[in-house]
């Protein structure tokens, strides 16, 4: 047993671990910078939906439909379990049986016991293999095995214990004895001991996760319309006769009249034109003894005899009742009804229309914005976001610049999401389908563009547990009319420092956005931003997030920012906010209980505007440097107009986020005025490659590309003069961005993408593996030689397995 779990055991994971290299190690990359995009998780137990060993183990009936019927659904029938039980006994004497037992114990625990969770969530990789849906496969792969051995092994081995004094002469006889008890254990075992759903009788818990429907083996009718939650639990669903008989959705369509009502000529539609009135037992089978009558007469042919299930015999017995086999969906994949129309841009559905979000481009051959599984989207935070302001509505989100950002022209709405109509009627958007309700933008989504001195401001910061914030909250709050698309793109600073930027990098941006930062050298820092700032930059400062922004208490500010000393403390919670010398209206500066906390300044430099004050201490100023401007925080005015207003962000009606927008409007008009995006029509060829033909610009340019930018993407910019290679920054809803120097005309931007060189190691490395585990199956005796010395070291002193 040692040698098997300190040898065998690990030599087999590792050559597992680097033949799956190849697709394991790309994966984990991409979680990483998915990761990266999203704010550190921390643990709760509401992030694990665990099931309870009553229903691992079907203790109650499982049922057909309901909240969370899913959980009865995915559980392991007694006929699998009790068998798998009685073989524990003998896996006490047959060692092979034992890595099952662990492998479905470990199963087990990881989908029913929440503190394993509680040990594991903050291991690096560990949360990947101690996962329920990982216990699941476990499950489902050893508690069969081991029911087989139950069924099988142990009544042999109880039998050879009993005929061990005679064995030679009773081998015969005990297996063939063996042999029968064991299938007649195993026709009792299924025929005994899977339950029938709870509310369909005609339904096994067993198999499928669908269960087994005894009246449709080979799914050959349309499914049952009792597991949908309108139907659940209806006297129709609860009438054994009818559920067992016909297939109810094929009798229910084949009972209606074109023109509206039902068949009242026959005897078994009459009864469902009312299919939540009461119904009888006995009336109910009455009826189906009159159908089937007819259906063998005068009936023959009809639609209602079509509906009829066939008796469990003639399903196993007739070879023309069985399914062919085929690559195929099983029971069927017609699209929802939707009507969309051809368009360029994206449509946003969730989970409110599940079968569009699973399938959205195989269904309509269109592009979506938002994902079925929402833990592999590129960006979540930022994905939740255009979920919120296109379908869900709240937190002051403006759904037309949120469309407009990522390239949405068409929203598919549910049932709960009415309320939005309203809105999107009022934006111009057609009604193009009602069921499911289907807006359309006025003017097709733009999959990419291009803007010439265009207005891209770049955040520098992160917050004490994620380089993910400030962004994402910064993005919200300019999609809330802050910063509408229209007026300036956010590009995602690569570090949260000041001095890893070069003032060439810098001065590609036309503002920055300074929150969360840090710095190494706080005086080449602060030249830094002073020299970009004299340069014809725009810069928002906030130096009022105590302990994140390093400059919160300073009696020496820096030369750039527009007040000669920082000091924090409270603000009194029960002044007033006074902008250029007015009372504000603004909520009052208060924090748990106690006055907001500020680095404040007592006065503005020369030259500087002192243009937020309260209680007589200066929390905003502002003043020109050189050719540029800069706006100085130090309140965290943006935190604090989102506290007066709550929600997912600020609302852009509120006073204090009104004055943020209007600082903003101040600092970028530095740059002059600029004209407007232009929409660029990108052409795919294949899956990894896509061409833009740009607009001619003799000065810089922007050009947004609304694909997720991701390590492997790579640009070239083709001119008539030549081509050559272009950096890629991160911008928008974390887009690909690229800033272009000029753009002479003809000239077109080739985006490609392809893997990266840790993709191209992590293939080298399964390769390597694949080549020394194929050398070892074919020639063993080659690494047998070399690795006798590690065995005969670890294994010194063990006694053997059968010893």
């Amino acid at each position: 047993a040692l040698r098997w779990l300190l040898l065998s055991a690990p030599a087999l994971a590792g050559a597992a671990l680097v033949l799956s290299a190849f697709w394991a190690l790309p994966l984990q990359d991409y979680l990483n910078v998915v990761g990266s995009r999203a704010p550190r998780p921390t643990y709760s137990p509401s992030l694990f939906h665990l099931w309870s060993p009553q229903q691992v183990l079907q203790l109650r009936p499982p049922r057909l439909a309901g909240p969370d019927s899913v959980y009865d659904r995915a559980s392991l029938s007694p006929a699998a379990w009790l068998p798998a039980l009685a073989a524990l006994a003998l896996a006490v004497f047959q060692p092979r049986l034992r890595p099952l037992v662990l492998l479905a114990g470990f199963g087990l625990l990881s989908m029913t016991w929440e503190p394993l969770y509680a040990a594991t969530f903050a291991v690096p990789l560990l949360p990947l293999a101690v996962h329920f849906r990982v216990g699941m496969l476990f499950l489902q792969f050893g508690v069969p095995l081991l029911a087989a051995a139950g069924l099988f092994a142990l009544p042999a081995g109880l039998l050879g214990c009993l005929a061990r004094p005679r064995r030679r002469a009773w081998r015969l006889p005990v297996a063939w004895a063996a042999t029968l008890v064991s299938l007649g254990l195993l026709a009792a075992d299924v025929t005994l001991l899977a339950q029938p759903v709870a509310g369909a009788s005609h339904s096994v818990a067993y198999g499928t996760f669908d269960y087994l429907d005894k009246g449709d083996l080979w799914h050959r009718h349309a499914d049952d319309p009792c597991r949908n939650v309108d139907l659940a639990g209806t006297p129709l669903c609860r009438s054994g006769p009818l559920t067992s008989s016909f297939s109810l959705t094929e009798l229910i369509d084949a009972c209606r009249r074109p023109s509206g009502g039902v068949r009242e000529e026959v005897p078994v539609c009459a009864s469902l034109s009312d299919l939540r009135a009461p119904r009888s037992a006995g009336a109910d089978g009455r009826l189906v003894d009159q159908a089937r009558a007819w259906c063998g007469a005068q009936g023959r042919g009809d639609p209602v005899c079509a509906s009829l299930l066939p008796g469990l015999l003639d399903q196993l017995g007739d070879p023309g009742l069985w399914r062919r086999p085929r690559l195929s969906c099983a029971s069927g994949c017609a699209p929802p009804p939707v009507d969309l129309r051809p368009s360029a841009g994206r449509t946003m559905v969730d989970s409110d229309n599940p079968r569009l979000l699973q399938a959205f481009h195989l269904l309509t051959t269109r592009s979506q914005a938002y994902g079925y599984n929402s833990q592999l989207l590129p960006s979540p935070a930022l994905y939740d976001l255009l979920k919120q302001g296109l379908l869900e509505g709240g937190g002051g989100l403006d759904a037309g610049d949120l469309a407009r950002r990522s390239g949405v022209d068409t929203v598919v709405l549910g049932p709960d999401q009415g309320a939005r109509r309203a809105e999107y009627a009022s934006l111009g958007w057609q009604r193009s389908s009602t069921q499911p309700a289907v807006y359309t933008a006025p003017a097709p989504g733009a999959l990419a563009e291009e803007w010439p001195r265009g207005r891209a401001v770049l955040v520098i910061g992160a917050t004490s547990t994620s380089g993910a914030e400030p962004y994402n909250q910064l993005l919200g709050w300019a999609s809330g009319g802050g910063l509408p698309s229209t007026q300036g793109w956010l590009a995602r600073g690569s570090s949260p420092y000041l001095d890893d930027y070069s003032d060439e990098e810098l001065a590609r941006y036309q503002g920055l956005w300074l929150l969360g930062y840090r710095y190494h050298d706080a005086g080449a820092a602060w030249q830094r931003i002073e020299t970009y700032a004299r340069s014809g930059g725009a810069v928002y400062v906030e130096t009022g997030w105590q302990y994140v922004d390093p400059d919160w208490n300073l009696t020496a500010a820096p030369a750039a920012l527009p007040v000669r000393g920082l000091s924090w403390a409270p603000l009194d919670p029960s002044a007033p906010a006074m902008v250029d010398a007015s009372p504000a209206g603004w909520a009052p500066f208060s924090y748990g209980g106690g006055g907001w906390g500020a680095s404040a300044a007592q006065g503005a430099r020369s030259g500087a505007e002192s243009v937020v004050s309260v209680g007589g201490r200066v929390v905003a100023a502002r003043w020109r440097l050189g050719r540029g401007r800069l706006f100085w925080s130090g309140a965290n005015l943006l935190a604090h107009a989102q506290q007066a207003t709550p929600g997912h962000g600020a609302q852009p009606s509120s006073g204090e986020s009104a004055y943020l927008a209007s600082q903003w409007r101040w600092l970028l008009d530095a740059a002059g005025p600029a004209p407007g995006a232009g929409a660029l029509t990108p052409v795919w060829q294949g899956d990894d490659q896509v061409t833009m033909p740009l607009q001619p610009a003799s000065g810089p340019a922007w050009v947004l590309f609304k694909s997720s930018s991701l390590p492997g993407w790579s640009a070239t910019l083709e001119t008539p003069s030549g081509a050559r290679a272009v950096e890629l920054t991160t911008g928008e809803l974390d887009y690909v961005l690229v800033r272009l120097d000029r753009v002479p005309a003809g000239s077109r931007l080739v985006f490609r993408f392809g893997p990266t060189w840790r993709v191209h190691l992590w293939w080298a490395l399964s390769v390597i593996g694949g080549v020394l585990c194929g050398a070892w199956l074919l020639r063993p005796q080659l690494l047998a030689s070399r690795t006798a010395a590690l065995r005969t070291r670890v294994t010194r002193g063990w006694s053997s397995e059968d010893g």
